[in-house]
């Protein structure tokens, strides 16, 4: 009986092992993304209607909440600073001194 599959002495032959994990410090950065444009959407949106005592609330949950994002970004060094003021509309040095000695808790 012939073989379905011949096999040639010199050939090379692939074997699928699976799809590689992804980096870890690749997907906190973008996970890190993602809630840092959902915030700044959110906070300047609240911006205009901060009228209202509810608004304030979220609104300092907001900022609370980057912080704590900024803070973890820095720490992971999984963006640069350049990234991190696109991303939070504040100015690099705001987010030096804002983050200096904030302890990220785990957010991302």
């Amino acid at each position: 009986m012939l073989d379905p599959h011949p096999r040639h002495e010199n050939a090379v032959y692939y074997r699928y092992r699976g799809a590689p994990k992804p980096d870890p410090g690749v997907l906190q950065a973008k996970k890190i993304r993602e809630l840092l444009r959902k915030d700044r959407q959110r906070l300047s949106f609240n911006a205009s209607k901060s009228e209202l005592a509810e608004l304030e609330e979220s609104k300092a949950d907001l900022e609370e909440r980057r912080l704590k994002l900024l803070a973890a970004a820095r720490r992971l060094g999984v963006m640069d600073d350049y990234e991190l003021v696109a991303l939070s509309g504040l100015q690099r040095e705001t987010i030096r001194k804002m983050t200096w000695g904030v302890r990220p808790e785990s957010v991302v």
